[in-house]
């Protein structure tokens, strides 16, 4: 079965169930090749993120040194940043939304919705880094050099 990268947001949008008719819709119109898993939890097709370049299973198994916790603790600050980034992001869309489609508008309303999900969805994302990377300097601050 052919795969098709999804970015993080395509990814959140078509996880939410009442999302995936209309994710369908846009994405694989016109996509023979397209197989729906959505009723078995599994969004679209197998769809694959862009990772980041470390492998984070290794990296947290393999964290024994003050550097290789001090490591994680900047892997998970830039995930934040990244996070806080795509938060912004959707508040600019917000933004543009509000200014060309008027407020009384049914898809004013559900763009809203959607822009305000992920814009909570990301700020969250990006605290969860932040405890993330102050656990490992904590932990990095009690080894030895």
């Amino acid at each position: 079965m052919k795969t098709k990268n999804l970015t993080s947001d395509q990814f959140l949008y078509a996880s939410i169930p009442e999302n995936r008719a209309l994710f369908k819709e846009i994405y694989y119109e016109h996509d023979e090749n397209f197989t729906d898993f959505s009723n078995a939890g599994i969004v679209g097709r197998c769809a694959q993120l862009a990772s980041h370049p470390m492998d984070m299973t290794v990296a947290i198994h393999n964290a024994k040194t003050k550097t290789d916790h001090e490591a994680l603790a900047v892997h998970y600050e830039q995930i934040a940043h990244e996070m806080k980034a795509k938060s912004e992001d959707h508040k600019k869309q917000l933004g543009e939304y509000q200014a060309i489609l008027p407020k009384a508008d049914e898809q004013y309303a559900q763009f809203e919705a959607h822009c305000l999900q992920l814009i909570k969805i990301y700020a969250q994302a990006e605290q969860e880094n932040l405890e993330m990377a102050r656990l490992h300097r904590q932990i990095a601050s009690g080894l030895p050099n």
